[in-house]
């Protein structure tokens, strides 16, 4: 047991190793399931945040199409770029109408008040030398009515308010301009140099309440209030006047149609960490499973070596018990002792006894023996008497299909004959009716002696005629004069001898195909025949030589003839 007790604790080993690998996939199943069911969540939020971005888009679309109704040269225009951008090193801005993103859509009116329309439509260039070429494409070569700016140097944040928003809040003022939108930093410069988006500001209610002391005291050139457009003017000269102009604000066209760029932002955003997730996720999901494989892997060699160690175990206890077995044994031998004369005498009897039971049971084998031969005679013969019997029954089989072919030949050939017996009198009477017109007789009227005489004077047989028929042609030959009745029955006869030769080959086709389907018969039913023979012989001879004699049983085939076949079967 030295051995069972050093494989003992290998094999503890090995189950504690396994149990700490089971806890682990299980641990690493558990995490797969929770990454299976956020990557589910994940691919949820994308799909959400995507969704959301389109519907963005789609507000875009429509503000493009906004703009195709307006102009639809700057619609053409934008459509080129976009596929063009390639041509130009630097960036072309689309019109601003599409560009300028409302933080607000309310506050779209003041935009679209503040700017001209011909520069919401215009293209904002970075580069002049693109902004050449751009014009040369659209204006010079597809010949588009459209608008292009080249952008300031200046950054936007360059550009600051004469005073900050705070200072002007007594008047209501609430911000500028530049703060109800955004858009491409060229854009946003374009706008502050031109329209001076950053120094113009927008009040409320309390503005307009007191818009005469804004207008007095504020020293604001351009302001908003929520329903005009205030412009001040003071005078350089004189008393340096001041005057001002007030124009109602309208309703937004085009930037009423607004997207949030912070929501657009903040979308893409979580979209984008959606994504970094997921990938995250993924990558978690695939060193999972790789630890996973790994970990399997190490228990299937763990259970591996378990099984040796077993096997080795039990292989062992196997010898040990078969060890203890052979020395119980020698035991219970030694103990146990013979009395070899006493044993030797007991043998010997048990040898006679089966002895006489041999003779006996050899006796019995050999009436066995001799009833199972004249048994196996016995079906030998009823074998070969079956054998004949099928023999001659497909033999008269065969004759019978024969004959029931041969008569319905002959009936056929019967009613062929018929036809022509028909066609040969109706031919006959016909013709008899000629030459008694001919003869002008009438129809019932019988034939004169003296034309009955001139009959009597030609052949009675159809050859003899054809002779005569021959040589007065010849002789009408000879003298050029020819009988076209002659000829006629001449060629009609000619016919009908080419029709009975074809009839003749035919039936002479017909005999040789009788006779080859005969062949194919007696091939299919000769050879099993031939077969059943050969193993009724060898199994006759086996008992024969069993008997001491030899014996074969052969196929006598007689005299082959063209339709039938006479066999038997000889024993000798």
């Amino acid at each position: 047991m030295g051995e069972e007790d050093n494989v003992k604790p290998e094999l503890d080993e090995i189950a504690r190793n396994c149990k700490d690998i089971y806890n682990k996939i299980q641990l690493i199943d558990t995490e797969i399931e929770m990454l299976a069911k956020d990557r589910s969540d994940f691919k949820k939020a994308i799909k959400s945040h995507r969704d959301e971005l389109k519907k963005l888009s789609d507000l875009k679309d429509q503000r493009l199409r906004a703009l195709k109704q307006r102009n639809k040269d700057t619609y053409n225009a934008v459509e080129w770029l976009r596929a063009n951008k390639h041509m130009f090193k630097a960036t072309i801005h689309e019109p601003m109408a599409l560009v300028i993103d409302m933080l607000n859509r309310q506050h779209a009116k003041y935009i679209e008040m503040h700017i001209s329309g011909n520069d919401l439509r215009a293209f904002v260039c970075e580069d002049a030398e693109d902004m050449e070429k751009f014009l040369a494409e659209v204006r010079d070569k597809q010949n588009l009515r459209v608008n292009a700016v080249k952008s300031p140097r200046q950054a936007p944040s360059e550009y600051q308010p004469q005073r900050p928003i705070e200072e002007l809040r007594r008047w209501g003022f609430e911000c500028y301009l530049r703060d109800l939108f955004e858009a491409p930093d060229a854009v946003m410069a374009y706008l502050c140099k031109q329209y001076r988006v950053h120094d113009v500001p927008l009040g409320n209610d309390k503005t307009q309440k007191h818009v005469s002391r804004v207008i007095a005291e504020s020293g604001q050139r351009t302001f908003y209030t929520p329903e005009y457009q205030y412009v001040v003017r003071r005078s350089k000269y004189g008393n340096k006047t001041t005057s001002s102009r007030s124009t109602a604000v309208g309703a937004a066209q085009l930037l009423y149609v607004s997207i949030d760029p912070n929501q657009t932002r903040e979308l893409e955003q979580q979209l984008q960490e959606a994504e970094n997730r997921l990938r995250q996720g993924e990558e978690k999901f695939l060193r999972l499973k790789r630890d996973r494989q790994t970990l399997s892997e190490e228990d299937n060699a763990w259970r591996e070596r378990k099984k040796e160690l077993q096997k080795k175990r039990d292989r062992r206890r196997t010898v040990v018990q078969n060890i203890k077995a052979k020395h119980d044994s020698i035991a219970k031998s030694e103990s146990e002792a013979l009395d070899l004369q006493r044993e030797e005498h007991k043998a010997e009897q048990e040898i006679a006894k089966i002895n006489k039971k041999k003779m006996t049971v050899v006796l019995q084998l050999k009436n066995a023996i001799q009833s199972c031969l004249e048994a196996n005679k016995h079906k030998v013969r009823i074998a070969l008497v079956v054998a004949l019997v099928f023999a001659e029954k497909n033999r008269m089989e065969g004759q019978f299909r024969e004959g029931n072919q041969l008569q319905q030949t002959l009936k056929a050939e019967h009613g062929r004959l018929s036809e022509l017996k028909s066609q040969a009198k109706d031919k006959a009477r016909r013709l008899l009716n000629i030459a008694k017109e001919r003869s002008k007789l009438g129809q019932n009227e019988d034939i004169p002696p003296a034309l009955k005489e001139v009959f009597d004077r030609f052949p009675s047989t159809i050859e003899e005629i054809d002779d005569m028929i021959h040589n007065e042609k010849a002789r009408a030959d000879c003298v050029f004069e020819t009988n076209r009745e002659v000829v006629d029955d001449y060629n009609n006869r000619k016919k009908e001898i080419a029709k009975l030769s074809s009839e003749v080959e035919k039936k002479r086709q017909l005999v040789e195909r009788h006779q080859q389907e005969i062949a194919e018969v007696k091939d299919k039913w000769l050879a099993p025949l031939q077969e059943l023979m050969a193993q009724i012989s060898d199994r006759f001879s086996y008992f024969f030589k069993c008997l001491g004699c030899a014996g074969e049983v052969d196929l006598y085939k007689g005299e082959m003839r063209r339709i039938t076949t006479s066999m038997a079967y000889a024993l000798g």
